[in-house]
């Protein structure tokens, strides 16, 4: 799949009214969070700012569910949050989500909000067997795409990163908020 200019600018435009609060708000409606959906997937996992790894383990209860104040406890060390999922979250979230359902009705799509502090922005280079659109809803971040490409997405950007084309955010500059929109 190449980059789809109309939905591209379409990203563009469209405004996502979310902030940091509100997103710890959510964090607040436990059984949203489970340690995984159905599919098997973690509803949120914690990148580790010292390596670059995952985990979603120390975040949630014995019964299964977000645990608020430790995984408000790992975003104040620094570490990225990834939640999965989330086109449920918000009237904005939902909205682009029946766009994105209406222009790619037989491709599949996922978005992922990714959450920093600020500092390194979460996994090591890495690539991905499908197409990404990253749209930046608040904060910076700069990325590296390919072996040197350097990219800063401020507030309303968007980013299209190829099939099989290496990524990393290498740094933000403070809070940063981004939803991934996987294209499966």
């Amino acid at each position: 799949m190449e980059i789809d200019k109309d939905f591209y600018n379409l990203l563009k435009e469209y405004t996502i009214n979310i902030t940091e609060e509100d997103i710890f708000e959510l964090f607040k409606i436990r059984k949203r969070f489970p340690h995984e959906f159905h599919t098997g997937c973690p509803s949120i996992e914690v990148i580790n700012s010292y390596d670059g790894q995952t985990q979603h383990r120390g975040i949630f209860d014995s019964q299964g569910f977000l645990e608020y104040e430790k995984v408000k406890k790992v975003y104040e060390l620094g570490h990225t949050l990834i939640l999965s999922s989330v086109f449920d979250l918000t009237h904005d979230l939902r909205m682009l989500e029946s766009v994105i359902s209406d222009s790619f009705s037989f491709f599949p799509a996922q978005g992922n909000l990714y959450m920093s502090k600020q500092g390194k922005g979460g996994f090591k280079s890495h690539d991905h067997s499908y197409d990404v659109y990253v749209k930046q809803i608040y904060g910076t971040s700069h990325w590296v795409l390919g072996e040197t490409e350097s990219v800063t997405a401020k507030p309303g950007d968007v980013i299209y990163i190829p099939r099989f084309t290496k990524h990393f955010v290498d740094d933000t500059d403070g809070p940063r908020l981004s939803l991934t929109i996987n294209m499966l």
